[in-house]
């Protein structure tokens, strides 16, 4: 097998490997209406959930440190067998507690795949970074398309109580990918890692750029959370039943990894900050669209909302990826946090406003709260694609 080729094995190779860790990180969205009928939840318990599950999150930028110092490629190996193995217990959980322990799990998981995951691609990468990222993210993206239909078609055909029977296909996999992933070494040699000194002279050399990230990642994501934590509760709550609204986030999903296929290799062409700045202006736009209509034609702005609000996650990858000339994982493990972060306090922002005001104001609030994101990107530094 030549190079070229054997360098686009291994990207899709390790596509795949975020498809099947995301496909069970994405069960949870979908039976939010069963589990908030079987354990009583209120929209703020989703919402701390959700800080609970994303809280491993924090510890990114350490296991960035580590990942510059041993290699942690088996981490991307056998995060989806935990992965799987958790979130297909959703449905035998019989209290809260249990269930907020399979949450924290599934964040540790999350945190340890999602930090050296895009360094191996940086590894086996030598030009069109964006194609790469892009098929990692879109990865990531369908994942998050087939796992509400997935999880509610195995509840259909099984029940909520045996969906237990799904982990083993992520088992499976996992061993798959160790066969095919354990020689991609995620830092060149320990004895060349660097110091916390040097680590921290990135720090600040890359601290405007994170600052700049951080108010448009973090006002996104009141949009982005809406649509990917409660939009089944906002469906069900509007009259759809369980399995439209669990449609409806498939058709999110999708859109969503459209626009992350196409972004991230459009930016190769044109540019990081004009992508990012685009759809930061069209994702409050859009928003208002998809509350302020009915029918076919809030269908419509599901999809162009799902579209844009995902497109931006692998232009900024490929930014930071192009901008540093090293300590790869440890930036990325910046903004990791800063994504998962963001997220985290959308969505108890989201769930607390929503127990007071309701889940459909709180949709309104969000695409205000976006649009604050716009002026930020305009300060982003120019890139060379």
């Amino acid at each position: 097998m030549g190079l070229l080729k054997r360098k686009r094995k291994r990207i899709f190779t390790i596509a795949l490997s975020h498809y099947i860790h995301d496909v069970y990180s994405a069960f949870f969205a979908p039976v939010l209406p069963l589990l908030i009928e079987k354990l009583g939840l209120s929209y703020t318990s989703v919402g701390i959930l959700q800080v609970l599950q994303r809280s491993p999150s924090f510890l990114m930028p350490f296991i960035g440190i580590l990942a510059e110092r041993v290699a942690l490629r088996y981490f991307v190996i056998w995060s989806p067998a935990i992965s799987a193995i958790t979130m297909s217990m959703l449905g035998v959980v019989p209290n809260i507690w249990l269930l907020v322990l399979i949450l924290v799990i599934m964040g540790s998981s999350s945190a340890l795949y999602h930090v050296p995951a895009p360094v191996m691609l940086k590894q086996i990468t030598t030009y069109r970074i964006g194609f790469a990222t892009s098929m990692y993210m879109v990865a990531g993206e369908l994942a998050r398309t087939s796992g509400p239909m997935i999880i509610l078609g195995t509840i259909s055909l099984v029940s909520f109580g045996k969906t237990w029977i799904l982990m083993f296909i992520g088992i499976a996999a996992s061993v798959f990918l160790h066969y095919e992933l354990r020689k991609i070494m995620v830092s060149h040699k320990v004895k060349k890692a660097p110091g916390i000194n040097e680590l921290m002279g990135t720090f600040k050399k890359y601290s405007g750029l994170f600052s700049i990230l951080f108010f448009i990642i973090m006002l996104r994501a009141m949009v982005k959370t809406s649509l990917t934590t409660f939009l089944t509760i906002y469906l069900t709550e509007n009259g759809r039943t369980l399995l439209l609204a669990g449609i409806g986030l498939t058709i999110v999903q999708a859109a969503g990894a459209a626009g992350t296929l196409l972004s991230g290799t459009l930016s190769d062409f044109i540019g990081r900050k004009k992508i990012i700045i685009i759809t930061t202006i069209l994702t409050p736009l859009f928003m208002y669209g998809f509350i302020t209509n009915t029918g076919w034609l809030q269908t419509v702005f599901l999809i162009f909302t799902g579209f844009v609000v995902f497109a931006s996650g692998p232009v900024i990858m490929a930014l930071i990826l192009n901008v540093s000339k090293s300590n790869h994982a440890f930036l990325n493990s910046l903004n990791m946090t800063i994504n998962f972060a963001g997220g985290s306090l959308a969505a108890l922002f989201i769930g607390t406003v929503s127990d007071f005001t309701g889940i459909n104001n709180i949709f309104f609030y969000a695409s205000l709260l976006a649009a604050l994101a716009i002026p930020f990107t305009f300060f982003l530094p120019k890139d060379n694609k």
